[in-house]
């Protein structure tokens, strides 16, 4: 999108809060959390919306919504906060339209919407509280690692080894022990014989 005017200011909504947002709904557009969302837009009443956005709180709400409106209550979204922006009216530029680069920040479900005189959508959105998920490799982790672990004197539930322990516990570590036994017991019962 090229260089812009930079928007300071981060604004974090509080879990559970129900606040009014400007919507901005493309067809196939899915925001998530985190996620850089560059746009170039062009028709006139949403960059009229956006420019309220950058002058004001910063944040509008994407969510991807069907022609149905009597599904839209209860669709999940997520909230963008603007961080930059390109303004291409000066008629130099050859450009035509608003850029923007927004950051997708919190998740939201949508109570209510409703279309303004402009034709853009605002919605009542509920923030959600966000949860900590577990490691999703656990769940597939391979029960003979934990007794492994446990074998070589780690803790199973401990997975936060140093690179030098994991290399110390090395799934094949064991094989030293048994060539080493091996050897030995194959050295007792066929002694060695030496050919001239």
């Amino acid at each position: 999108l090229g260089e812009g005017k930079e928007v300071a200011g981060r604004i974090i909504l509080d879990d559970d809060l129900v606040q009014s947002l400007p919507l901005l709904s493309q067809p196939g557009l899915v925001l998530i959390p985190g996620q850089l969302l560059p746009l170039h837009l062009f028709h006139p009443s949403v960059i009229s919306m956006m420019k309220k956005v950058i002058d004001t709180t910063k944040t509008f709400g994407v969510v991807n919504l069907t022609a149905d409106t009597s599904s839209w209550r209860g669709v999940v979204g997520t909230t963008a906060e603007i961080f930059e922006y390109r303004d291409a009216g000066d008629p130099e530029d050859r450009e035509v339209g608003l850029k923007i680069k927004a950051r997708g920040r919190q998740r939201f479900k949508l109570m209510s919407t409703r279309r303004q005189l402009d034709g853009n959508l605002v919605g009542e959105v509920k923030m959600l509280v966000d949860k900590e998920m577990d490691e999703p490799l656990d769940i597939v982790r391979i029960k003979s690692l934990d007794r492994f672990m446990e074998l070589a004197g780690g803790h199973s539930t401990d997975m936060t080894l140093s690179p030098k322990e994991v290399t110390k516990k090395s799934c094949f570590s064991f094989l030293s022990s048994l060539t080493s036994a091996s050897s030995t017991a194959a050295a007792a019962s066929h002694p060695t014989e030496t050919f001239y």
